[in-house]
């Protein structure tokens, strides 16, 4: 992760344009943030920052494969809440069929 934004400062610097702050905006890390908070999260302890890290991915997988048009935050916590809701994402209610 560290890398993209590295490379992305030498683009940014070569070309005098915004690519820094589109790559930025536009990784992973970012989106894992603003969904899951991720780097708020004070978990340390031996494999755990990574287990967690891997299952943050998975659900926005499954919150992406969904095109209610509701935001991944949005999901999340409606998920959270709501066991009709969690199912519904779970079982991919509302992505579109795969074609053929």
């Amino acid at each position: 992760m560290h890398e993209e934004i590295r490379e992305a400062f030498e683009l940014d610097e070569q070309e005098g344009c915004g690519k820094l702050k589109a790559a930025f905006h536009n990784s992973l890390h970012w989106v894992l943030d603003m969904t899951f908070r991720e780097d708020a999260s004070r978990v340390r302890r031996g494999d755990a920052a990574e287990n967690l890290s891997m299952l943050r991915r998975l659900v926005l997988n499954i919150c992406r494969r969904n095109k209610t048009g509701k935001s991944n935050p949005s999901k999340v916590r409606r998920a959270g809440w709501n066991d009709d809701v969690r199912t519904q994402l779970l079982l991919g209610a509302g992505t579109p069929d795969p074609p053929g």
